[in-house]
């Protein structure tokens, strides 16, 4: 059965998109820590680390640029996710649609299926707060590039 079948998304699609948002959360915190020893440096220290030549400090913007690029769009598949899950019960995968299935297997008795449904509700609850967290993380992201690529 294809995803589209189990209405499921595949586990490469999931590995892809935290793979991506690692890999620009990890390009971008790389950036800014290249910025902190000349900060360090303009602080009053004594010893100045060489400045990077032009060729380096291109390459560097240039990955900044790609890394900042990736930004909107992971930001849009964050949102269309947590749009999903807290949808109303009509959507489905939604918590509510989710509770509405729990709801509808315990009035049949069948408390094998309420176990398992109930199981899913609560990884599908944390993976929420997780978004909302990767969401706000995306937003400092996006005002760290703009700062960056601005200056």
């Amino acid at each position: 059965m294809s995803s589209t079948e189990t209405g499921r998304p595949t586990a490469g699609r999931t590995t892809w998109m935290r793979r991506s948002l690692a890999g620009v959360c990890l390009a971008l915190a790389a950036t800014v820590a290249v910025g902190v020893p000349a900060v360090a440096a303009q602080s009053g220290s004594t010893t100045e680390a060489p400045a990077p030549d032009a060729a380096t400090q291109a390459q560097r913007r240039a990955r900044l640029e790609k890394a900042c690029a990736r930004v909107p769009t992971v930001a849009e598949r964050v949102d269309g996710v947590i749009a999903r899950l807290e949808g109303d019960a009509g959507t489905k995968g939604s918590l509510a649609w989710l509770q509405t299935k729990i709801d509808a297997a315990s009035e049949a008795g069948r408390e094998q299926l309420v176990t398992v449904l109930q199981n899913r509700l609560d990884v599908r609850t944390a993976r929420l707060a997780l978004l909302h967290e990767r969401r706000d993380a995306l937003t400092d992201l996006a005002r760290i590039c703009d700062e960056k690529l601005a200056g």
